[in-house]
């Protein structure tokens, strides 16, 4: 989310960025779609290794350190999930997040909540 607003900014005075959700059967989806102008192609390749940014470090504290997406992966991996990037160069990118839908049970069994 935060890569988003600063790219948009960068490309226009006023950020346009769509957050959706959707649940079906198998799957959980957030999507976060923006109008940045998307990633170029030569390095698209790269976005998922950790340490890269298109940041530079004199840029502060919106600077990225280069592990958001990498990470991001790694828990979706880990979960049974997966993660999309989709970018349009001159146009906008947008991430979907796929999280598994556990049965109820499952979420229930680990509560803390339960009564006693």
């Amino acid at each position: 989310m935060k890569n988003a607003c600063a790219a948009t900014l960068q490309h226009r005075a006023e950020v346009e960025i769509f957050v959706r959700f959707a649940v079906g059967e198998r799957w959980g989806v957030v999507e976060v779609a923006d109008s940045a102008g998307g990633i170029p192609p030569a390095l698209a390749v790269r976005i998922w290794k950790f340490g890269w940014t298109t940041h530079r470090y004199d840029e502060g504290h919106l600077a990225g350190f280069g592990v958001g997406l990498p990470i991001s992966k790694v828990f979706m991996d880990m979960w049974a999930g997966a993660i999309d990037v989709y970018s349009v160069w001159g146009k906008g990118t947008t991430v979907r997040v796929y999280f598994p839908k556990s049965p109820t049970e499952v979420l229930l069994s680990n509560s803390r909540l339960r009564p006693d």
